[in-house]
């Protein structure tokens, strides 16, 4: 369908006034009346039915407003991207962020890369764990920046970020709080807030059955914001990854007796980092300090 043709469509469905339409356009009431019917002809039935002086909708040109509405502005923003990575010689990267991983050493980071590289644009999704590399391996992302233990390493290229450890947070005012350490064992019958998302999940549960441990489930979510603002609201403890803890808000201890720890890498499907931008993001991600402050 004629994008021009569209646009006038979508002004007269407003205005319902042929005369209106065609002077917004500066074209000929003929030439309007002319490029409608042709979108009749594409949409294959009428969308506006004149009444003398009055001009009705159809059920049709109804139903056409909202889907024509959305073919114009993805139109609109395609445009709009188009000439902002190509004219401009921006190079955009996509990258897949599994959802338990914290921002809070991701921003320095990006923040290293865009000084060194302002051409290279990136965009962020926020991915669930079942998804990353479906995402990855689909071409959704070009890279992906990921915790699980993917050990893929024909249809895959990981370059290891940092070591996390995983501890069990707790409200500030929890016994838990003012210990160094806490056994699984230990949340034996203890409120619990079970971190549906999280990639070792199952590990964990594993362990605890086969301690014969059984958890007090107070609150299951995917999501990781409300598995924090419930901890920090007293509802239970959890499991979690330390950079997502804030201090100001809840209490943390390390897994007892052996620490457990995950790895998070960036990761790039085989054959996908002959793109020059993406190669750049591999090698700052390579050369970047990965260390932070604890507190």
């Amino acid at each position: 369908m004629n994008r021009t043709r569209i646009q006038y469509f979508l002004h007269l469905a407003q205005s319902l006034n042929f005369s209106e339409t065609a002077r917004a356009f500066r074209i000929s009431q003929p030439a309007l009346s002319k490029a409608i019917k042709r979108l009749e002809e594409d949409l294959h039935g009428p969308l506006l039915r004149r009444e003398g002086r009055l001009t009705h909708l159809t059920p049709l040109g109804r139903a056409m407003v909202e889907r024509l509405s959305e073919v114009e502005e993805a139109t609109r923003q395609a445009e709009e991207t188009a000439q902002r990575l190509t004219l401009g010689g921006r190079q955009q990267v996509n990258i897949a962020v599994m959802c338990t991983v914290s921002p809070r050493r991701m921003m320095p980071f990006m923040a290293d890369l865009r000084r060194a590289h302002p051409n290279i644009e990136l965009a962020l999704d926020d991915t669930p764990t079942d998804m990353i590399l479906e995402a990855l391996l689909s071409g959704h992302c070009d890279l992906a920046v990921m915790a699980a233990p993917f050990d893929d390493t024909l249809r895959l290229k990981q370059v290891e970020l940092y070591r996390e450890s995983m501890v069990v947070l707790s409200h500030p005012e929890h016994r838990f709080a003012q210990r160094d350490s806490v056994a699984l064992p230990e949340l034996e019958r203890e409120p619990y807030i079970d971190r549906l998302a999280c990639e070792f999940r199952d590990t964990f549960l594993q362990v605890l059955r086969n301690d014969n441990v059984m958890l007090d489930v107070a609150m299951r979510s995917k999501r990781e914001d409300w598995v924090y603002d419930g901890v920090a609201a007293n509802i239970g403890v959890s499991i979690v990854p330390r950079d997502g803890v804030d201090t100001s808000r809840h209490g943390w201890s390390e897994l007892a007796p052996d620490p457990y720890w995950r790895t998070v890498s960036m990761a790039v499907a085989t054959g996908r980092e002959d793109n020059d931008a993406v190669r750049t993001v591999l090698a700052a991600a390579r050369n970047h300090d990965w260390a932070v402050t604890e507190g």
